[in-house]
């Protein structure tokens, strides 16, 4: 398959709000082609309306993909009340992933970094909700596992600071250039059906 494509046949869809929310045919009439260099498997909801602006970016990083652990990821923040405005499983480029974490270039770990990152699948999400990227962080746990609050994601599922399976936004302004950068097609806007009985 060459890179930047999806499957002829591809259709995918998100369950999880009292049913599957849509599928697509192709994906290619509703998404621009994503950034040269990835590849993979593009799942859309979309739709409706958007009310809360608050947005963070998270990544499912390989070893957690391999672990399965992507749908205790997406079961976590549904349950919390997060709406699912975009998600994606790819393989990134070096390139790609050098501009992700840019700001760690000069680290001595850097190389094996991208490295790793590019071991396997990644899945991309974006989350859409009051305090998303501030609350985003504290259900992911601390950078280092060993920091984790009991009940969090990396406290849970990681032990090791290389093998600490999730990324999460850590600034409004990153959640932006994040989301710029994995979902250069745009996200998805529709009104969660559970609304009210999560906000005011």
């Amino acid at each position: 398959m060459r890179k930047g494509t999806f499957p002829a046949s591809a259709s995918f869809g998100v369950a999880g709000f009292g049913g599957a929310l849509g599928t697509k045919d192709a994906l290619g009439s509703m998404h621009a082609e994503p950034a040269t260099g990835m590849h993979g498997l593009n799942v859309v909801v979309y739709g409706f309306t958007q009310h809360h602006s608050g947005v963070a970016c998270h990544l499912i990083k390989p070893d957690g993909v391999l672990r399965n652990l992507t749908a205790e990821v997406i079961n976590r923040f549904t349950r919390k009340g997060f709406k699912l405005v975009g998600l994606k499983m790819v393989t990134p480029s070096k390139e790609h992933l050098e501009k992700h974490y840019a700001d760690l270039s000069s680290k001595g770990f850097f190389a094996s970094l991208i490295e790793y990152m590019q071991s396997g699948p990644v899945v991309a999400m974006v989350w859409e909700g009051d305090n998303a990227v501030k609350t985003g962080r504290v259900m992911l746990g601390a950078t280092h596992p060993k920091d984790s609050a009991p009940g969090t994601l990396r406290a849970d599922f990681a032990i090791d600071i290389g093998r600490n399976c999730f990324h999460g936004s850590d600034s409004v302004e990153s959640a932006k250039a994040e989301i710029a950068l994995w979902f250069p097609e745009g996200v998805n806007s529709y009104k969660h059906p559970l609304e009210g009985l999560i906000y005011e």
